[in-house]
């Protein structure tokens, strides 16, 4: 029998394997949650929520906020200058390349009727949702069926977008929305009750400000995770804080791309074409530093924007004359084009460069305590800071909003019970663990990484093998591609690739492979 008939059995062997041991998700529930997640509450509101921090998982959990409670109360020290144009400071990626996952885009369309026009007023560039990704010099195409689109657009124009929306494009928000300019310190929870009460803050101003009468706390301070200092200094049990360092830094390069040449360059402005293009490998993970990626994407108002993704203690261009050499010294397989097109927007689109330090990937294990203020969530970066390669982490603070409003729906005006929080962070992490995880498991492929306290980068070796065989499969055969475009924009659950008639697809995939390079058939 020849070797690539037992490689192949193996494989077919391995699949069912891990699909039985796997396969647990239930029906993936996005789709039902994002159906109902702009309609009206059904009786009486709550009363009052505190939300702290004015950034994306902040602003969406005030717009969801609005339809459930009497009072909404929004502290963040840069919200009205940002509302007014002015850059926020507090924002590591502000000016770095940003993706959106299609959940994202889909859930501001519900939330707000006239985002797509907002968006186009704004100067938005489409995004079919094909990140034109080659890994190793392979193309593997996201989609090969129809899905909703995403958008392009910058964070410094995203945000800005988001206030104004909130603040004027929302009904409620001009009677029961109130913006504190400020910090909190800290929180009060009485002695005899297991929730929180009032908030104690700072005014950018320098004075001082409380909140009281609160029936529910929502902690989206984003990276700075400030709910752990909060609960301790109340009294509660400080929840654990997992977290491992990729050792990543980020390059952007803004381009401010002339009317005049717009058109001629490779990627479009088309909706129905792609704009975006990436180099990835995978070779070489045991290298002390490595330039794992360089993207590019068309972005908002004329912009385009280049991405160099380093790992290690390499050096990453600091001006327009290192752009086009640090591309060809990467091994990443780039064409001749996109050489071609970079050494053209040197010359002609204004480069600016920014960078950018990703620091420890985290999460807070709110879901392990015993005890927790029934008042008390945390949504987004504050609960979860996964690799932003991706794009997933403004998907992962939607899943979040949509959690707390099919939460918020099932509660009755005022009765927040005791194990209110409880139940919350138990399902905010069955529905991020994947992201978690499998995001994990990538960054422990590289030597650079420093893994999380007790682990080895042994960790998810399997599961690396595994993405592997699946990305390979995928450029194969477009509808493991299309499986694997869905989980990679969150929207299916794993089911979608663990599956048998896909795990029969990944096998016939793999024999095609190697019956290629045994009988050269199959082209």
């Amino acid at each position: 029998m020849h070797s690539w008939t037992i490689a192949a059995a193996g494989l077919t062997a391995s699949l069912l394997v891990y699909f039985f041991t796997l396969l647990r998700a239930k029906r993936f529930w996005l789709d039902e949650q994002m159906e109902v997640v702009a309609s009206p509450r059904v009786g009486p509101r709550h009363g009052k929520v505190v939300i702290c921090g004015g950034g994306i998982a902040g602003v969406l959990a005030a717009k969801q906020c609005l339809n459930h409670f009497e009072e909404v109360v929004l502290v963040d020290p840069e919200f009205s200058k940002t509302l007014f144009g002015t850059p926020k400071s507090r924002i590591m990626q502000y000016y770095s390349i940003h993706g959106y996952v299609i959940p994202f885009a889909e859930g501001l369309r519900r939330l707000w009727p006239s985002f797509d026009q907002r968006a186009k007023e704004a100067g938005q560039a489409p995004f079919d949702g094909n990140h034109g990704l080659h890994v190793d010099g392979a193309y593997v195409s996201t989609f090969t069926q129809k899905v909703p689109s995403s958008f392009h657009m910058r964070r410094r124009t995203l945000e800005p977008l988001l206030h104004r929306l909130l603040v004027n494009d929302t009904p409620e928000a001009k009677d029961r929305l109130t913006i504190i300019d400020g910090t909190i310190s800290s929180l009060k929870a009485p002695s005899d009750e297991d929730r929180i009460t009032k908030v104690d803050g700072r005014l950018v101003n320098g004075g001082e400000f409380e909140v009281k009468d609160i029936d529910l706390f929502i902690d989206c301070s984003g990276r700075a995770q400030c709910g752990i200092k909060w609960l301790e200094n109340a009294g509660y049990a400080a929840p654990r804080r997992v977290s491992y360092t990729p050792h990543l830094r980020y390059a952007t390069v803004n381009f401010t791309i002339p009317d005049e040449i717009s058109d001629e360059l490779p990627l479009s402005l088309s909706e129905s074409e792609q704009s975006s293009v990436g180099y990835l490998t995978g070779k070489n993970a045991d290298l002390p530093s490595q330039m794992q990626l360089v993207s590019f994407a068309r972005m908002d108002n004329g912009c385009g924007q280049l991405c160099f993704c380093l790992r290690g203690s390499g050096k990453l261009p600091k001006t327009s004359e290192d752009l086009v050499p640090a591309i060809k010294e990467a091994s990443l397989s780039v064409p001749a084009w996109f050489i071609d097109m970079i050494t053209l927007l040197v010359e002609t689109a204004s480069p600016v460069i920014s960078t950018a330090q990703l620091g420890a990937c985290s999460h807070i294990e709110y879901h392990e305590l015993s005890r927790l203020p029934s008042n008390f969530v945390a949504i987004g970066d504050a609960a979860m800071v996964v690799n932003p390669i991706f794009g997933q982490g403004c998907g992962k603070a939607m899943f979040g909003v949509l959690l707390l409003d099919k939460m918020l729906r099932q509660t009755p005006a005022g009765h927040f019970d005791a194990s209110f929080s409880k139940r919350f962070f138990n399902e905010l992490y069955s529905r991020t663990e994947i992201l978690w995880h499998t995001n994990k498991s990538m960054d422990y492929a590289y030597a650079t990484t420093t893994p999380c306290e007790g682990e080895t980068l042994a960790y998810g070796r399997f599961s690396r093998w595994m993405g592997k065989v699946f990305m390979q499969a995928a450029s194969e055969d477009g509808r493991v591609s299309h499986a694997l475009g869905l989980t990679r924009h969150l929207m299916a659950s794993q089911s979608a690739i663990i599956n048998p008639s896909m795990l029969v697809r990944v096998s016939w995939a793999h024999l095609r492979r190697a019956a290629r390079r045994v009988f050269r058939v199959w082209p």
